[in-house]
């Protein structure tokens, strides 16, 4: 089944989250002041582990963040992040 799934995570360099191969990521925000992201998931595909780097406005870049998904604000617009997708896929 094709749905939308809603992955709240932390604030943090890097991060990992599990969720069905070949999923499309839609948008990433802030929501009720916690960062979220949503992506078009099909449940009836096998899992796998994604992998996100997190870099904040003015923070260095070494080349290893992979493909941009996008930016968001948090706390009113006080610090700004950029959500990267890394590569590398796992099977869960």
């Amino acid at each position: 089944m094709k749905t939308i799934w809603k992955f709240p995570f932390e604030i943090t360099d890097s991060f990992s989250v599990v969720m069905p191969i070949d999923s499309q990521f839609l948008h990433v925000a802030e929501q009720h002041s916690k960062a979220c992201m949503w992506y078009g998931v099909d449940t009836d595909l096998p899992d796998c582990l994604y992998y996100f780097v997190l870099r904040g406005t003015g923070h260095k870049l070494d080349g290893t963040e992979g493909r941009f998904l996008g930016t968001f604000m948090m706390y009113g617009g006080d610090l700004i992040f950029h959500l990267f997708e890394r590569k590398e896929k796992n099977g869960a």
